[in-house]
């Protein structure tokens, strides 16, 4: 059986809000160039026929509504029929209606406040009244194919504007997940841990690093996401080795289309980045699953889907169902498990 796999696709380095927690926003990525079709292409033909590709990610820190052609990337992605996803903080919006039309399977919006003065510690350079503006239009231009859910930014002080954001974003027909923001990328809490020196850029985060540290640790026996199934491919063609780690030098292992998905795979189980990450717990982190507990219906469903992978007449199924019940499933386990 082909292994089932996630593609992370770096279609740009470019985000237009500056959010101190996340590496676009701190101008940290390296910049590469916007993603062409050709290898759009080129990834998917080559992924398709050596792997199950569950999902492409069409984006990676980045903002998906600065990159041209997205909405034709969204309709190669279907070509394949690989259902694509994009992110956005939806402060533009002159690509929208193409991309909306284009139909992904789900658009992900990103927020962190109701008020100006709430939203703009993190979304810095962001206007929350023309996000809430841009948010009406999307739905009145999406298509019911397209799952449009607000993702709260849960810092330490934006707990009481969170109904408010909640309410908007229902009466407009979205789904809302409200998760606890983390030090991004995750590579980067190891440092804290390491030195025992908090990060600047993770002040906010709801969790502080050094308070993760001792829960990730006593979960590290747990299942890598990452190291298991998801691909980062920059807009060249480069692996990266991590989806959890910087776009550097380090972290990247080379040509996709010098080697094979399998042959990627097996190389992490010895890989040393790996290895050294999994034994302090680093994959937990970057999971956001420190506060879920051993026997979570969440986790245990999750490990069954990821391993079986899907084949068959009922693949439209179980990814609906796992998109649509055992993410926002996952989503409140961990919002519960912050507030015990």
């Amino acid at each position: 059986m082909k292994p089932a796999i996630e593609l992370y696709l770096i279609t740009s380095a470019v985000c237009n809000v500056r959010c101190k927690s996340c590496p676009a926003g701190r101008k940290d990525l390296a910049l590469g160039g916007i993603m062409s079709l050709e290898m759009l292409e080129r990834i998917l033909t080559k992924c398709t026929a050596e792997a199950q590709v569950m999902l492409v990610q069409l984006y990676f820190y980045n903002e998906t509504f600065m990159v041209p052609n997205m909405d034709k990337m969204i309709t190669i992605c279907h070509k394949y029929k690989i259902p694509a996803l994009v992110s956005t903080n939806l402060t533009l919006f002159k690509q929208g209606p193409a991309i909306l039309a284009a139909c992904p399977e789900r658009l992900i919006i990103s927020v962190s406040g109701w008020t100006q003065a709430i939203y703009e510690r993190s979304h810095k350079g962001g206007d929350i009244e023309v996000v809430k503006k841009n948010m009406a239009e999307v739905a009145k231009l999406r298509s019911p194919k397209t799952e449009v859910q607000v993702s709260w930014h849960h810092y330490r002080y934006n707990e009481h504007e969170m109904p408010l954001m909640e309410d908007y974003a229902r009466k407009l027909g979205f789904s809302f997940l409200s998760y606890g923001t983390s030090l991004c990328p995750p590579r980067r809490a190891l440092g804290v841990w390491k030195t025992g020196i908090e990060d600047p850029a993770g002040e906010d985060i709801l969790v502080p690093v050094m308070a993760a540290k001792q829960m990730c640790y006593d979960r590290r026996h747990w299942d890598c996401t990452g190291q298991d199934r998801i691909l980062v491919i920059d807009s060249k063609g480069i692996l990266l080795n991590c989806n959890g780690a910087d776009d550097d030098e380090a972290n990247r292992r080379g040509s996709l289309f010098d080697t094979t998905v399998p042959a990627i795979l097996k190389a992490r189980k010895t890989d040393p980045d790996c290895l050294a990450c999994r034994a302090v717990g680093g994959q937990i982190y970057a999971m956001q699953v420190y506060t879920r507990s051993e026997w979570s219906p969440a986790r245990l469903a999750g490990v069954v889907y990821r391993r079986l992978g899907l084949t068959g007449y009922l693949e439209p199924l179980i990814r609906k169902f796992y998109g649509r019940n055992l993410l926002p499933l996952a989503k409140r386990e961990i919002r519960v498990g912050l507030k015990n």
